[in-house]
Parts: C-alpha cells; structure tokens; sequence
C-alpha cells in the first residue's frame, strides 16, 4: 500500500485498460486521475500530479511532445508502450521518462517500478547523505570513496553512476538510464562509454561490486547502508 495519498495521472484512449487500471491503482492507495487524450492529460496535468502513467502510441505519436512538456514542469512521467524494440525504449529514457514498461505487463511488476519512482522523487540528490558500501565509505561533499585509510577521488561522471546505483537499490540499472544520470553523451547502436565508465567505478570500488546482467544493464552487488552520524550533503 502506498504511505501516502499520491496523486497518477493516468493518460490512455483505451477504455477498457484505463478503467480497470485506474481501479487497480487506487486499491493500491492512490489518488487517480484519467484523460483519455493528450489534450485531457495536459488540463489535468496542470495539477502537477506525483506521476504520470503515458501511452506511448497516443496522440498519433506526439507522446513524444507531451513528454517533453511534462519533463519541462518537472512532471515524472512512466512511459506505458505495446512496442518491444531497444529503440523505442532508448528514446523514451533520452526523452526523459522515467521507466519504460511494455504491454501487456503484470499489474505487480507495474506497482512495484511505480513505488521505486516515487521513493526517488521522495529522494532527490541534493539531500543524498555519506553511505556505506561494501568496505568503503562514500563521502558526498569530497566526492570520493574511503577505504580504509586511503581516499579514492571520483570523477563526476564516476559520483553520478554511483549515485545512479544508490537511488535504485538492488536492482538492474539499464545502460541507457546510467548514461542519462550520469551526465554522459546519449547512447548510439554500439557505443560502449558506459562500460568504460562503469569499469572505471567498478576498479575503485573493487572486484565484484558492480555485475553486469546481459541484455539489462548492470547492478551495484554491495550492501549500501547509512553510517552513524552522517549528515546530508550541502
């Protein structure tokens, strides 16, 4: 059940999916509003809901577009798609979703990604405090990695992965996401920076803390906890 009484914003022309789901969605514990266009969904938008469920397909395409107006209100959006392929996700994330789930999904696996984008919003970076990880402690203001007695500096982009990592715990974090949060360059077909980057955290961080998942992206394999004492970052 949800803590609080969140605010979806539910935007789909299929009746049938968009009533039982709304249905499903406030037994959950949810406050839901329905649109039935994009015309409707950015009227309701207004409102600033805590998220937004979209279909991809709606509008003749121009999801797109409403997207980039929900990115540019700071507006999360989860966008909801019957198409399969690596494209359409890739551009869905560069665009600024926040995850990508494809019909017909399991309305468990669709709560559980809706609860861990909510936990992020309720998260923001500016208040991440130092955490524990593995046998290092990461210090948010130096921006560096202790362990034991040796100070290990991080890059940006190496602070960004591994903030990437923290605000998704234990679970796999696409290729696609990493390169957005971390502040790198959009991925292209056969581009493998990421790797790079995530190889480079990984050596700082020591032999098997980070796995790769084939054909998913990669996964922080160290327990994470807050150390006494640590106080939120500035």
């Amino acid at each position: 059940m949800a803590n609080r009484r969140y605010q979806l914003l539910l935007v789909d022309d299929d009746p049938a999916l968009r009533g039982t789901l709304a249905a499903l969605l406030q037994m959950e514990g949810y406050d839901v509003t329905v649109a039935d266009s994009l015309e409707a969904g950015q009227g309701a938008a207004q409102t600033l809901p805590d998220l937004v469920l979209l279909d991809l397909r709606l509008g003749s395409g121009k999801s797109y577009d409403f997207g980039r107006w929900l990115g540019g209100r700071g507006i999360p959006f989860l966008m909801l798609s019957g198409e399969t392929s690596s494209l359409e996700k890739v551009l869905t994330l560069e665009l600024g979703a926040e995850d990508y789930i494809t019909k017909p999904f399991d309305e468990a696996e669709l709560f559980a990604r809706i609860r861990v984008i909510l936990r992020r919003q309720g998260s923001p970076q500016g208040a991440l405090q130092d955490q524990l990880i593995g046998n290092a402690r990461l210090r948010v203001e130096r921006r560096a990695l202790e362990i034991q007695s040796e100070t290990i500096p991080l890059t940006e982009q190496e602070f960004h992965l591994l903030t990437t990592f923290l605000r998704y715990p234990q679970e796999v974090v696409s290729r696609e996401v990493l390169a957005r949060d971390s502040g790198s360059q959009p991925l292209a077909a056969g581009q493998r920076h990421i790797d790079v980057a995530v190889g480079k955290l990984r050596q700082k961080l020591g032999p098997g803390s980070i796995v790769a998942v084939r054909g998913q992206g990669y996964q922080l394999a160290l327990p994470v906890a807050s150390p006494a004492g640590a106080s939120p970052a500035r």
